[in-house]
């Protein structure tokens, strides 16, 4: 019988996953509701286009960004507000007019793709509220084919409503990505999210979109739920971002596109 020599082989050290941040491309950025939500364009200084606005939508997608927006469906008509619209005509009647519509925001994003040929197609991230203005924006969506694409997706809280959307999409009415938009400890009648990779493949989601919040990992964690997503299919994004810091170091772990009210500031002087 061999005698033990009094060594053990050694075992190589596990090398520790690090993230390395990575500079971000225009292409990588959501402008939240455009350049940014009310209460953050309030800090910013007079002239700010007011959120979900066509013109705020517009400055964003000029300044070569994604645009991110709400749409609700109202009185017929495809509107864009982050709170139910029925809600404001009933407070404000006036601002409730001045609302832009959806058709508005498609055509200008149309005419901007056909002057500009050369560049890479707007990113569109369309949050609906509920399964009825979904079915209105993939109506409306028939006839703008030229904004169809990996770089558009609906985007919804609501599982029902992607869940509708995916059997559509299966049903060859609009070939359209979905993602699905997450934020905090589930609440009373909201959908459980402790495992988004599932919800999201059970649904048909090729995105999760969790609150940034939920992305404050460790580098070694994060990675590996980036990993495992990544292995079903499923991207991910995330918002609202507002540090360019913590904007470069979650695509440098793999995020695949940011919304942040700060586009304008992310690529400044």
């Amino acid at each position: 019988m061999e005698t033990f020599s009094g060594k053990f082989e050694e075992t190589p050290p596990v090398e520790k996953r690090e993230i390395i941040p990575q500079k971000l491309n225009k292409a990588d950025v959501r402008g939240h509701r455009g350049v940014g939500k009310d209460e953050t364009n309030a800090k910013k200084g007079e002239g700010m286009p007011r959120e979900n606005s066509l013109e705020s939508l517009k400055r964003a997608v000029d300044f070569g960004v994604g645009i991110e927006f709400d749409v609700w469906q109202s009185e017929g008509e495809l509107k864009l507000w982050h709170d139910d619209p029925e809600n404001l005509k009933q407070g404000d009647a006036g601002k409730y007019e001045k609302l832009a519509k959806l058709e508005e925001v498609f055509k200008m994003v149309a005419a901007y793709q056909e002057a500009n040929p050369d560049k890479p197609k707007v990113p569109l991230d369309i949050e609906v509220k509920d399964l009825q203005a979904a079915q209105g924006v993939m109506e409306m969506l028939k006839n703008y084919a030229q904004l169809l694409g990996p770089q558009t997706k609906i985007i919804s809280f609501d599982l029902i409503t992607l869940e509708g959307v995916d059997k559509m999409r299966k049903d060859g009415f609009v070939d359209i990505d979905t993602g699905f938009l997450y934020e905090h400890k589930p609440e009373k009648g909201k959908p459980a999210s402790e495992d988004p990779i599932a919800i999201a493949k059970q649904i048909g989601a090729k995105y999760i979109i969790p609150d940034h919040k939920l992305l404050e990992l460790s580098d070694e964690d994060l990675l590996s739920f980036v990993d495992r997503a990544a292995k079903e299919g499923v991207g991910i994004g995330t918002w609202t971002v507002d540090s360019l810091e913590e904007a470069e170091r979650l695509k440098g772990a793999g995020i695949k596109s940011i919304t942040t009210n700060e586009p304008e500031k992310f690529f400044g002087d």
